[in-house]
């Protein structure tokens, strides 16, 4: 019966996990935009017009996976691979704006959202401190 239980939980604990999201830590995410941008310089740069694991592609990825790897020992690979999938869309959809002329509305909708952003932040911290300050008077 102990042995049955066991087993359950062990078989939960796996499929949680293997349903778990990655998520990569901003240093990996970090590493991964400083080597796209130095093999940039190298004229090494992905083509966003062809699939993330497409032949012409591989190369780049391989030079982003060894690079990060080499910066940050302690990193799993499944990490890196999702740091550079998820670089490789952005700089996608950035090409795509560039194309279709629509780059510099966005960056004028961007630097809306980021101000409305930090003056929300704003205004939730000092409603924080507030509340704070009430609890501690009394």
């Amino acid at each position: 019966m102990l042995k049955k239980q066991q087993l359950l939980e062990e078989k939960l604990a796996n499929e949680t996990n293997s349903r778990r999201k990655i998520r990569p830590s901003v240093k990996v995410k970090k590493a991964v935009h400083d080597v796209y941008i130095a093999l940039v310089q190298n004229e090494q740069k992905w083509d966003t017009t062809k699939p993330f694991g497409h032949p012409v592609n591989r190369d780049v990825n391989e030079e982003i996976k060894k690079a990060v790897k080499s910066q940050l020992n302690d990193d799993d690979e499944a990490v890196i691979q999702v740091a550079m999938r998820t670089y490789f869309f952005t700089k996608r959809k950035e090409n795509k704006r560039e194309t279709s002329g629509k780059a510099a509305t966005f960056r004028v909708k961007q630097a809306r959202r980021q101000r409305k952003q930090q003056v929300m932040r704003q205004f939730i911290f000092l409603i924080g401190i507030s509340n704070m300050d009430s609890k501690y008077k009394g």
